[in-house]
């Protein structure tokens, strides 16, 4: 039986959910759309009532050791969330049916970034807001629970995601996800300001350049308007959104460590030099693959395949330039992924960086099967635990997209956009395919493959050890 912990904790975050939900409102109403207030009004009361119902309620209750169950909190939170974040779109009238309104929250809860909104210039400014605070949330949540569960559960002995304060001794979990907010929120919303002043600086809206500010510090996708980022009409707009989605991938406590001593420990930190190289290399690929020889076309494939690298949905085009890229390299440098504790999504280069080491260490061992050969990373060991936990997902992340790919083909896709699209969900990039089908692609997709998909990206943003952990009766008797 799940502990009162955890819906506790649920409660409080639902509390805080219903406080966001306010703020749309706030936008409607200076927006004068009254009718649009009235959408998020529902799902404010629904937030506040289970909220305060599970925090008063169960007040009282034993709490659960962060270490033990603190990964629950993570699926419980997204198996409830999306549902009240899609009330408001359905209530608009943005959406037609319930289905796209829950595809649209999660995309954006997950920061996946893909969309079913078509016409973006009609929609209310109070719904493009909704949308980018909801990215914005996700990737603040994602740092928080990354850094308090996910790594001390499935990356223990690795020194270098260290979270700042340890764990103490018998804390719960509400305690554990207090600390971490604590320490990620001033940097989260500094960098967020940031952002939101370089563009505004470059001639984007104020109320634009905020959307894209928080959609791109989340290493998400949403726009607020139709196009690419091309239709702002300023060359800035791109650079400015690619370096704001690398803030977002690295590792956070980087920025926390930076913003405390002034110092940069980003240069001399292995995982971030693999980012920041496997985010030229996408770009490099990009250029490379599509015979363009004109410096406009070169930077724009090199902007989208940075962005892309770093699971962002952003595109800096104002022709379709990426869709001549080969779906191989789309799709790898999809899988690539940001910094573990970040906002981005994929496959998380530490564990590329754990796999290389361990396969270093075996070729060493065929050729000097006599001697020692320890896998290091970082100056230290990797732990037996940690190479089973690295493998283990490699594995389920392999049998997730077969599955997810015979899934999405039994209900009538064609091949490559059903590879495409598992890849897209699973990592959190939303972009692939939309490269491959064009920008309303998850629109016409079918309300059972939607379903399916938004299985997909909760999936991949709660990380599969951890959904599987969750669901496995043996995690719960330990």
């Amino acid at each position: 039986m799940i502990g009162t912990g955890i819906w506790q904790t649920l409660g409080w975050i639902l509390l805080l959910f219903a406080a966001a939900l306010a703020l749309p409102i706030v936008v409607a109403l200076a927006s004068g759309d009254y009718g649009v207030a009235r959408a998020f009004l529902p799902s404010l009361a629904l937030a506040g009532f289970v909220g305060a119902s599970c925090v008063l309620s169960l007040g009282g209750g034993e709490g659960l050791v962060a270490s033990r169950q603190g990964a629950a909190v993570v699926v419980v939170s997204l198996a409830v969330l999306p549902p009240v974040a899609a009330l408001p779109f359905l209530l608009s009238g943005v959406v037609p049916n319930f289905v796209d309104a829950y595809f649209e929250a999660v995309s954006g809860l997950t920061t996946t970034g893909a969309t079913v909104l078509r016409h973006l210039s009609d929609v209310p400014h109070a719904v493009l807001f909704w949308r980018a605070l909801l990215e914005w949330l996700g990737g603040f949540g994602a740092i928080v629970f990354a850094g308090a569960f996910l790594v001390p559960l499935f990356f223990p002995g690795l020194p270098v995601h260290q979270v700042p304060l340890p764990p103490a001794a018998g804390e719960m979990v509400q305690q554990r996800l207090e600390r971490m907010a604590e320490i990620v929120w001033p940097v989260y919303v500094v960098l967020t300001i940031g952002s939101w002043m370089a563009l505004w600086m470059s001639g984007v809206d104020s109320f634009e350049g905020l959307c894209l500010a928080m959609s791109g510090i989340a290493t998400g996708g949403f726009m607020p308007r139709d196009g690419t980022l091309a239709a702002f009409g300023d060359p800035w707009v791109s650079p400015i959104m690619a370096a704001t989605t690398l803030l977002g991938a690295l590792n956070f406590f980087q920025h926390v460590h930076t913003g405390r001593t002034r110092e940069l420990p980003h240069l001399r930190d292995g995982e971030t030099q693999v980012v920041v190289g496997a985010a030229v290399l996408g770009a490099v690929l990009f250029a490379a693959s599509v015979a363009r020889g004109d410096p406009y076309g070169l930077a724009v494939l090199m902007s989208d395949g940075f962005m892309l690298a770093l699971s962002s949905g952003f595109s800096a085009g104002s022709d379709p330039l990426v869709g001549l890229v080969p779906t191989v390299i789309v799709l790898g440098t999809a899988l690539t992924g940001g910094a573990m504790i970040s906002t981005a999504g994929g496959f998380k280069l530490i564990r590329l960086m754990v796999l290389l080491r361990l396969g270093a260490s075996e070729l060493a061992r065929l050729s000097h099967p006599h001697r020692a050969h320890a896998a290091r990373l970082a100056g230290h060991t990797v732990e037996s635990r940690l190479a089973t936990s690295v493998w283990s997902y490699f594995f389920v992340l392999l049998a997730s997209h077969g599955i997810l790919l015979l899934t999405l083909t039994g209900l009538g896709m064609e091949f490559e956009p059903a590879l495409t699209a598992a890849v897209a969900t699973l990592t959190n990039t939303g972009a692939p395919l939309v490269y491959l089908q064009g920008e309303h692609a998850y629109a016409g997709l079918g309300r059972v493959a939607k379903l399916v998909l938004c299985g997909a990206m909760i999936a991949g943003r709660v990380e599969f050890l951890a959904l599987l952990a969750v669901l496995n009766p043996a995690y719960w008797r330990r």
